[in-house]
Formats: C-alpha cells, sequence, structure tokens
C-alpha cells in the first residue's frame, strides 16, 4: 500500500514537469521576444567643461537610435520616453569623439533587454564663443514700424527701453548678423502704441534670418516699445526778399510753391503755428531784372517741436519782378509845334503860371500822369498813348494822383 502511494507521488512529479515544459514551450511560440527601435534625442552634459573656456559646441549628430529586445506581450507598453541617450563632455578629448551612453527609464529594465545605441560615437565640434554688441549709436540696433496710421495722423519716433542689446554665440554664426532690430504694429493708430516685442535678426542686405542657430542667444527676449502718434496739420509759407533791383525795375511779389506744408507734432506745439516764414537772407534780388527762382529746405524752418508729415522738403520760391512803367507827357505847347505853329505863353500871376511854373507842370506830369505810357514788364510789350497838356493843368491833384495808380 506504501509502495504505491510512493509511485504516485513519482508520477505526480513527472506530470507538474511535464506541463512546465509544455507551458515553456507554448510561451517561446505565442509570445517570443522581439527587437525593436526607438530614435531619442541626444543629451549633453557638464557642458561647462567647454563654455567655461569660451568655447560652444556642436554634435554631428543630434539624436540617436537605440534597439532593445522585449516580450511580444509587452511591445506595447515601451516608448520611446522610456529611454536616454546623452553624451559627457568630460569624456572631450583632442580628438572630438565621445561615446554615447544609454538608459531604460521609468521602471521598464525588468521588460527590456539588449540595449544598444547607434551610432556608438559622436563627433563634437568646439568653436569660439563671441559677444557683441548691437546698438542704436553704431546704427546696427533698430526700432522701426510697420502699417500706417489712421488719416490725419503720422507716427513719431519710437522710443525702447534699451538702447542696446548682447548677441552671444559662435563666431561664425554671430558674423552671420549685420543688425539687430525689433517691430511695432501701428495699422490704424491713432494714438500712441506701445508694447513689447521679441528681437530678429537681420543680413547684410537687411532680410530677416529665420534659421538661426539655436546656439545665438541673446541679452533680453523681448523689448518694451512706445510709438507717440500725432495729428497733422497744414502751415501756409511765406517768404521776403533782400537786395536791390536793377535800375528801371520793381518788385512786384514772392510766390511759394507749394503754398501749404503738412507738418505734425505735440498737440500744443501744433496750436501756436499757423505758418512758416522764410526768411528774406534766402532770396536776395540785388541786380535782377527779371524772375528771381531759388529752391529752399523748408526743414531749416519747421518750428521746434514740428516734423514734416511728406518726405517732400523743397520748396520753390519765385521773387515776381517788373520793369518800372514810363510816362511821356505831350503839352500843348508840343502839339502846336508839331503842327507847325507857335504858342505864346503868357504870364498870368491870376493864374499862377510863369515859364517855369509851366516847367514844374510839365515835370509833375510826366512822373505822376499817364497821357503815352511805355511799360515794360518781364513778359509785357511797350504800351504809349498820347495825353493833352492842356488836359494836364486843369486836372486837379487827386485826378491826377488816381490816373497815375491806374496804370
Amino acid at each position: 500500500m506504501k509502495e504505491k502511494r510512493t509511485n504516485n507521488l513519482t508520477l505526480k512529479l513527472i506530470s507538474v514537469a511535464l506541463a512546465f515544459l509544455i507551458w515553456l514551450i507554448v510561451v517561446n511560440v505565442s509570445n517570443p521576444d522581439i527587437e525593436m527601435s526607438v530614435t531619442v534625442p541626444i543629451e549633453v552634459r557638464n557642458a561647462d567643461v567647454l563654455t567655461s573656456a569660451d568655447k560652444t559646441y556642436s554634435l554631428d549628430e543630434k539624436n540617436v537610435r537605440i534597439s532593445y529586445k522585449i516580450r511580444t506581450q509587452f511591445r506595447n507598453r515601451v516608448s520611446a520616453s522610456d529611454f536616454s541617450a546623452y553624451v559627457d563632455l568630460e569624456d572631450y578629448s583632442i580628438t572630438g569623439a565621445v561615446p554615447v551612453y544609454t538608459s531604460v527609464l521609468n521602471g521598464k529594465s525588468n521588460i527590456v533587454g539588449s540595449v544598444s545605441a547607434n551610432p556608438l560615437v559622436v563627433h563634437v565640434d568646439t568653436e569660439d564663443i563671441q559677444r557683441k554688441r548691437f546698438d542704436k549709436d553704431s546704427g546696427n540696433f533698430t526700432a522701426i514700424t510697420k502699417g500706417a496710421v489712421a488719416d490725419g495722423y503720422a507716427p513719431g519716433e519710437i522710443e525702447t527701453e534699451t538702447d542696446y542689446i548682447y548677441v552671444q554665440g559662435p563666431v561664425s554664426e554671430v558674423g552671420k548678423i549685420s543688425s539687430v532690430g525689433i517691430e511695432a504694429d501701428i495699422t490704424e493708430a491713432s494714438e500712441d502704441v506701445s508694447g513689447e516685442a521679441t528681437p530678429v535678426f537681420y543680413d547684410a542686405n537687411g532680410n530677416i534670418i529665420t534659421d538661426t542657430d539655436p546656439r545665438i542667444t541673446l541679452s533680453r527676449e523681448s523689448v518694451s516699445y512706445r510709438v507717440p502718434i500725432y495729428k497733422i496739420k497744414a502751415l501756409s509759407i511765406t517768404a521776403a526778399v533782400s537786395g536791390e533791383l536793377a535800375e528801371g525795375y520793381e518788385f512786384n511779389e514772392v510766390d511759394c510753391s507749394p503754398s501749404f506744408i503738412n507738418v505734425y507734432g505735440p498737440e500744443e506745439i501744433l496750436d501756436e503755428h499757423n505758418t512758416i516764414n522764410i526768411p528774406a537772407s534766402e532770396l536776395d534780388i540785388t541786380g535782377a531784372s527779371r524772375n528771381v527762382t531759388r529752391s529752399v529746405d523748408i526743414t531749416a524752418y519747421i518750428p521746434d517741436g514740428l516734423s514734416l508729415a511728406e518726405p517732400a522738403n523743397e520748396i520753390t520760391v519765385v521773387a515776381k519782378i517788373r520793369r518800372i512803367a514810363t510816362v511821356t507827357v505831350t503839352t500843348e505847347e508840343q502839339e502846336n509845334e508839331t503842327d507847325g505853329q507857335e504858342v505864346n505863353i503868357q504870364e498870368s500871376q491870376e493864374a499862377g503860371e510863369t515859364e517855369e511854373g509851366t516847367q514844374h507842370v510839365q515835370e509833375t506830369s510826366q512822373a505822376h500822369e499817364t497821357s503815352a505810357v511805355h511799360e515794360t514788364g518781364p513778359d509785357t510789350e511797350n504800351e504809349t498813348a498820347a495825353v493833352s497838356g492842356g488836359d494836364t493843368q486843369n486836372d486837379s491833384p487827386e485826378e491826377s494822383s488816381g490816373r497815375s495808380h491806374g496804370l
């Protein structure tokens, strides 16, 4: 009886062993080990080994491919975030080659195995670091506006919280940057605009550099700005002349083209001004016998605190010159002489006429009365009219003066 029980135990052990073997066979057939891979970025550790020596670096490979083995049933439980790959710059040598290390994260090391990286070694390129200052005084730090303000307004000069900025990075990359600047959008603005803008880099042709090396750093990530917006006002333009004209000519008037110009600035200053006066020193007509034309840079005469609202700054000023009218008076005596007749001039105290008085009347008539007029201006022909001397003596001074002004 005892022997029978012993034999049954042996059979049981054999059965368990066979079952385990069968289970192993089933597991290996239905849930085998498979090889998988993921791509992960390469982390750099102990970078200060180079940066403390004023060096910057770059890797010839930015990513590494990690291969591993895992049971089929666990394949969906592992991703790229469960692995890391890194290089340690303490391993850096003159050859520039450093090994790539890998590790399994998040407790997944118990279900993955045979972990390896490709490539196993990467090359580290080093370069000197440059720190360059860009400032407004040098013209390589700029602040500009984009867009157009509302009608009747003009933007003032953009103001920034700083006049300079530092750029740091590899010498070769910093050398590509010609200037740094910010842009402020003022589209349809009718009042002051303020905000913050991220600096952008420009090349030598003034184009924005879009593919900036990530190793480039700025002393400021953003710059605050303010753009004053001013009203526009039209001011009339007047001008004076200086100097003496040629004999026989007189000054008529000054014509300015354009006669108005738009300016902008603080409202309290705009309210104080309605005209811009061009001084006589700009228009010298000494010895002139025809119109005098000058081009004047109006910016020199814009009132303090105001600016031109348009790019054109040249004003054309014309001093108009004309010939003085010449008067010829034919007396009754001269008419009679022309007809071959003689006239006897009688002295008369009652009439107040003397030979000297007659001469005085003739001279006065020649200066103020228009009996025969010879007037020549820059664009006119001579005109002649004859007036009787007898009529001259009968006219009152008021009538004579009125007729002279009418010429």
